[in-house]
């Protein structure tokens, strides 16, 4: 059997495991001590088997995993200028109105485009 399949075969068995842990702590055979113990166990045991199982799909593809470099780059222009904002229609507090928002539609003029 192939390590991908073998990995997924074993991932799937814990998920299982932990599947069963809750069925046993809802059935009353188990207490929640030793289930939140066992079901940590399980879930730390799951964890280690996806990161193995991702390693082992990239290397299947003939690539390395990717090496993240940390840029810092500006944030997109319109993230920064919104088009449109609300403002209440008057100076007093939201408590005190039960009326509707104004919007107001801002276009800068001469953006880049980008």
């Amino acid at each position: 059997m192939s390590r991908i399949k073998e990995l997924k075969r074993q991932l799937e068995a814990v998920s299982e495991a932990i599947e069963a842990l809750d069925a046993d702590v809802a059935a009353g055979r188990l207490d929640a001590e030793a289930h939140a113990r066992q079901r940590a166990e399980r879930e730390r045991e799951a964890g280690r088997l996806f990161v193995s199982l991702r390693i082992a799909q990239r290397e299947a593809l003939g690539r390395r995993a990717p090496q993240r470099v940390a840029t810092a780059e500006p944030r997109a222009g319109w993230l920064r200028r919104p088009l449109a904002m609300a403002w209440p229609a008057s100076p007093k507090p939201m408590k005190q109105r039960r009326g509707a928002l104004v919007a107001r539609i801002a276009i800068p003029l001469g953006a880049s485009g980008r």
